[in-house]
């Protein structure tokens, strides 16, 4: 979990010292959502830590639901307050008249952010295959078959992963076309990034719909969770 954390929070480093020197909005909207998925990975970091501390058992629900809350509640909040600024980032931008000056230092720490962002997500991904694909016993004699999970809960840290990359993507896109005389560009890039994290948001809501009620969730799953993360 700690090169994953670091690897997060120099991502939004990086963006928001692109952010900050360029004035683009797409890129103050992928630093906010940035800086959302660090919050969210030490939420994580913490209530793990707590239920360690209490010596978790996996068997008792009480402490199983406090794992769920901080892995999904604390994710869907988060990436709705930062979806919610980045879309009024690009709204109030848009035909609004402002500086955006892209030099080369900025351009150097976009490229970074693309490379990092996608190195964590090919680190969640490796991370992630233990829980994500499941087998299930076939016939006498047969290899047993092996399917994607459908339970949310193995597809979190991958979908952060994925959104952060995208995020960098369509920003850093934004930017280039800006540049190269579509004026709009950039406040469509930060309205992407805003609904691409709204999205994530109410997929993980819609899909986590009876772990948020209380449902218990899926021991095993649990496990592996607590062993990758």
């Amino acid at each position: 979990m700690t090169l994953a954390l670091i690897g997060k929070l120099a991502l939004a480093l990086l963006l928001a010292f692109a952010a900050i020197r360029s004035g683009a909005s797409a890129l103050q909207a992928a630093a906010i959502l940035a800086v959302a998925l660090v919050a969210q990975h030490a939420l994580l970091a913490r209530g793990q830590a707590q239920a360690s501390a209490s010596r978790l058992d996996v068997h008792r629900l009480d402490e199983n639901r406090e794992i769920v809350f901080w892995a999904f509640v604390a994710a869907i909040l988060l990436l709705a307050l930062a979806a919610g600024a980045a879309l009024t980032l690009g709204v109030l931008s848009v035909g609004a008249a402002r500086p955006v000056d892209v030099d080369s230092p900025t351009l150097v720490a976009v490229l970074m952010a693309l490379v990092l962002a996608a190195g964590l997500a090919w680190l969640a991904w490796s991370e992630a295959r233990s829980v994500l694909i499941v087998s299930s016993e076939g016939a006498e004699g047969e290899e047993p078959e092996q399917s994607l999970s459908d339970d949310p809960a193995s597809y979190s840290g991958l979908l952060e992963a994925g959104l952060g990359l995208a995020a960098v993507l369509v920003a850093g896109l934004g930017v280039l076309l800006f540049q190269s005389g579509w004026v709009a560009a950039d406040s469509v890039a930060a309205i992407a990034v805003g609904a691409a994290a709204l999205g994530a948001a109410v997929w993980l809501a819609q899909h986590t719909y009876g772990l948020l009620r209380g449902a218990t969730p899926d021991i095993d799953l649990i496990e592996d969770i607590i062993g990758v993360a």
